[in-house]
């Protein structure tokens, strides 16, 4: 039965499409986010480490090459550290910032320079942790993301007649976005179960959301829902 609906940034949906298609889930899908790269000279910047956590940032890394391979650069994933073999990346393929920070945190010397390639309302929860423990990050915005104002009429009309029983949100700018849009169409979002991506997300709208920040939790969680699991 189709009554999932999964909200994500345009650049991350194509990925998240993939992984349900490949577990047999039937979904709808619907970018609720666009990114668009800014130009960008990381020439004048100072800094010992750069943070790369969306592939939204690709383009100002691929415009900045020369200045990444001589800096050491961590990517949040797999993902995003295999479109970025032109330097020297630091992966190992964590599930969240969260972890990103903490390995940071046990691996570099306090008091290095961190810049954060990301947008101006990106997941900047993270930082605390770094700055508690010493470090300096500075975020440089590397791309703009715009959030779309309504669903197109094929999920509106399934939210309507509550075809659509779930929902999965992946930030909290796409919750406020997805809230937004609801209430523009009349619709009760306590009418569905909304999956998060983390428990901060999901904290006074939700009981539902990925202990480890995964979207194969997300997927455990849907299933066990559904009596699937």
């Amino acid at each position: 039965m189709k009554n999932l609906l999964v909200l994500r940034n345009e650049t991350s949906l194509e990925r998240s499409n993939e992984f349900f298609e490949k577990n047999s889930v039937d979904f709808f899908s619907f970018p609720i986010s666009i990114s668009k790269p800014l130009s960008l000279d990381l020439s004048n910047i100072d800094t010992d480490i750069f943070l790369v956590t969306s592939l939204n940032a690709y383009q100002a890394v691929k415009d900045n090459l020369d200045i990444l391979k001589q800096k050491k650069v961590y990517c949040l994933n797999k993902h995003i550290a295999d479109k970025l073999k032109d330097i020297g990346v630091v992966k190992l393929d964590w599930d969240n910032t969260k972890q990103l920070a903490q390995y940071i945190i046990n691996n570099e010397k306090s008091g290095a320079k961190i810049v954060h390639l990301c947008a101006d309302n990106a997941n900047k929860l993270f930082y605390d942790s770094l700055i508690e423990n010493g470090f300096k990050i500075t975020e440089v915005n590397a791309y703009e993301t715009s959030f779309v104002e309504n669903f197109d009429e094929n999920i509106i009309n399934a939210l309507k007649s509550e075809e659509i029983k779930y929902i999965m949100v992946f930030s909290l700018a796409s919750i406020k976005a997805m809230l937004d849009i609801l209430k523009l169409n009349n619709l009760d979002y306590k009418n569905y179960k909304i999956i998060c991506f983390s428990k901060k997300m999901a904290q006074g709208l939700s009981p539902y959301y990925a202990y480890n920040s995964k979207i194969e939790d997300m997927l455990e969680i849907y299933l066990n829902l559904e009596g699937k699991k």
